[in-house]
Formats: C-alpha cells, structure tokens, sequence
C-alpha cells in the first residue's frame, strides 16, 4: 500500500484547508522537534535565519494555527491585550519566536484549493492587521512577517498582491531532501500533483445569482432605513447553516461581504433581507455598532467619497484612545474622535 493508493481505494484526499495549516503544514515545518525550522524560514521574505529551542522549560517558541483572538483573549490574560480586534480574524498560522535578538511574530494566511483571487486574498490579510497591531504593543514584538502560503498554480492568478508569498511547492521542495520520509510532507505532494483537477472552480460562479456585494452592517442599516433595493442575499449554507451562524456568533457579519440581489425567488442558501435582519434581533445582536469593551466608544468609519480606494463601503467602526478603525479598508484615523468621519 502507498499514500496514492489509498487515495484511490480508501478515503479521497482531504480538501479541506485547516487541514493543511492545521495538520500537514506543521508537521513538515515542526519536524525533528523543529530542527529544520530555517528551512521555512529561507523561503519567508526577509526573514532571518532562528536558533529554536524547543525544550519544554527553555523553549523561545509559540506555535498556533487557527488562531482566534475570542476564544484565546479571555480572563487575566485579555487585561494585558491591548487594542483588542473588534472582529474575530483567525490567522491560519500565529508563530511567535524570542531573541533573535528580539522578538518575532510571523502570520500566514494560507490557500489551497480555494479559488480566492489576489483582491480576495488581499483583503483577507488586511484584516488581520488589528490583531497584528495588538500582538504588536501588548507582547513586545518588534518583527513581524506577514505572507500568504499559496500553491504555485495560484500565484500567476495573484499579479499585483500586496503580501509576501511563500508557494507550498517551495515548501514541499525544501524539505524533501531533508525529511525524505515524512508521511504529510508525502500527502501534500499528492495534493500539488493533482492541484489542478482537485482546485476549487467555485469562483467562476461565484456571483452568478448577485446583482452586488455588500456587508452586513450596511445590509442591516440599508434596510432599516427603508431605503434598500435588494430583497434577498446569500450565504452558503443558507439562514440557518454554520456559515452565518459563525458570522453572527462572532461578529465577523459586520465586515463580511454578502451577495445580494433584487429579485425574491427562492434560490438554494439564499434568503431574505427581512429574514436576516430578524435573525439578528433573535441573536441578541446590537446592531449599528461594533461593541468591543465598556470603556471604548463607537463611531462611524469611512465615508463613500473619502475612503481609500479597495473599500467603498461605509462600515462599523471602533475608536480607542482617539484611533478611528475600519475593518474593512484598514484605514485607521488619529485624532479627537469629533475629527472622525462620522
């Protein structure tokens, strides 16, 4: 028996992309009890070379995949967090390392069946910029490397990205020679032979049923202005799917971009404007602002005529300590907050 045979006559190969950051990534990066650590390293732009301990009692290492700040940030240790996100962006990869001489945090948002096109992943990233920014002042990071793991058959569909790539074939073909026999750095080679027959084509289609893209904030203001043109909009999974369910839970509904359209037949994970807006009252949601702790205010980030280019929508935003900031655009704005973009 081999990897590629029971790929064949047992389980198919596993898509799903938390499995390669959260399985299949460290256990080729980490291996040897992280000896070959450099490796990845030498392929993060910019990055220098680390000396990893990785002794329990002396170790300079944190290693976190999935990484979420709601669910980490709690009791004594969400005091000493400062400026805390206000949306709950999980990094697919949160490494920190100490002394080298200071220390250094490296975030990777990774992809890899996943057809999001280079704005898409854009964004992606530049959301994870608040949580960067806390780790940055409450823990004294001094470096910080932020990159997107992509496969190479993406990367020439990703022209113009504003981050650092680093391409699992690199990955792949850096430790092959060094952990010849290691069972996941052997699975994610199957993947990238196949890359091309197992990619997502999802967004080829993405969009066929949508008059536009809006975020739910703005949905949910629109609407209840009486001022809204589209009827219904769409999530995967529909109104009661996991998918919105998590967007609510944690607040992410705010800054996502939902489909919508005009129209009000009944179409799979669609659904009505109305519905959502009750879905929301349901939840116990306060709606029209992004609530973050008691001492923080709340503002309005972004006007249509002067935020940057890349956001054109008017989103929820938070001030803390006269900062203005926008989830969406990643602009943040000093001053006294009557300055603001209200």
């Amino acid at each position: 028996m081999s990897i590629k045979s029971l790929m064949a006559d047992a389980l198919p190969l596993n898509r799903k992309e938390k499995f390669y950051t959260g399985t299949v990534f460290p256990a080729i990066v980490c291996a040897d009890n992280f000896a070959h650590f450099n490796l990845f390293a030498k392929l993060l732009p910019g990055s220098p070379s680390f000396t990893i301990d990785p002794r329990p009692l002396t170790t300079n290492i944190q290693f976190f995949t999935e990484y979420s700040p709601l669910h980490s940030f709690v009791g004594a240790s969400k005091a000493r967090m400062l400026e805390i996100p206000a949306s709950n962006e999980t990094p697919d990869v949160a490494i920190i390392i100490d002394g080298q001489p200071d220390r250094v945090l490296i975030v990777l948002e990774a992809k890899v069946f996943d057809a999001a096109n280079a704005a898409e992943l854009n964004t992606q990233l530049r959301k994870q910029e608040p949580f960067i920014e806390c780790v940055r002042k409450s823990v004294g990071v001094k470096r910080v490397f932020h990159a997107a793991l992509i496969p190479e058959g993406l990367r020439s569909g990703h022209r113009g990205f504003e981050y650092p790539v680093v391409t699992w074939d690199a990955l792949h073909g850096a430790y092959a020679a060094v952990v010849p026999d290691n069972y996941f750095l052997h699975v994610l080679g199957f993947a990238l032979e196949g890359f091309e027959s197992l990619r997502s084509t999802s967004n080829q289609n993405r969009g066929a049923n949508a008059d536009g893209m809006l975020s739910g904030a703005l949905i949910e203001q629109r609407y209840k202005s009486g001022s809204f043109d589209f009827l219904s909009m769409g999530r995967s999974g529909g109104l009661y799917g996991p998918m919105l369910r998590g967007d609510i839970e944690t607040g992410a509904w705010r800054s996502r971009l939902y489909e919508v359209r005009k129209g009000s037949e009944v179409l799979k994970n669609w659904f009505s404007v109305a519905e959502f807006v009750a879905l929301l009252a349901r939840s116990g949601v306060v709606v029209g602002t992004n609530q973050i702790g008691d001492e923080e205010q709340n503002a309005r980030c972004g006007d249509p005529a002067t935020t940057p280019e890349g956001c054109s929508l008017v989103q929820d935003g938070w001030t803390e300590s006269r900062s203005v900031w926008c989830g969406v655009c990643g602009r943040r704005e000093q001053g006294p907050l009557e300055n603001a973009q209200l």
